[in-house]
């Protein structure tokens, strides 16, 4: 999420359509209040007003999944295309991180079982 922030800090361009692709999260009556909520709070978290737990970046990627599912909407989110195929990198190498972190904790947890 840092890189994200990073890249929203110091690229107006992106700044902008990352607030765009926010707003059109915020504009979708399909998308339940409290992902949207997690969605909005990304951008809270980027202007330096709010701190997050983590679970926005799934937010965002779910948020994505169903605009695209349900709306087909993906492709004209309004994003530049280096910056869409930026964005769903970020999500990717976040999501993979999510997984790997999970994965850590239960075998983690299963070791100490076992001991």
């Amino acid at each position: 999420m840092d890189t994200l922030k990073n890249k929203y800090e110091n690229d107006e361009i992106f700044k902008q359509d990352f607030k765009q692709y926010i707003e059109r999260i915020k504009d979708d009556e399909r998308i339940l209040p409290n992902l949207t909520e997690n969605c909005v709070n990304t951008i809270e978290y980027f202007d330096g007003n709010k701190n997050i737990s983590g679970i926005e970046i799934i937010a965002l990627i779910y948020a994505e999944r169903n605009m695209y599912y349900h709306n087909g909407e993906t492709a004209k989110m309004g994003m530049r295309y280096p910056n869409r195929q930026y964005l769903i990198r970020q999500y990717t190498e976040c999501f993979y991180r999510h997984v790997l972190m999970l994965t850590s904790k239960i075998l983690e947890k299963e070791i100490d079982e076992i001991s």
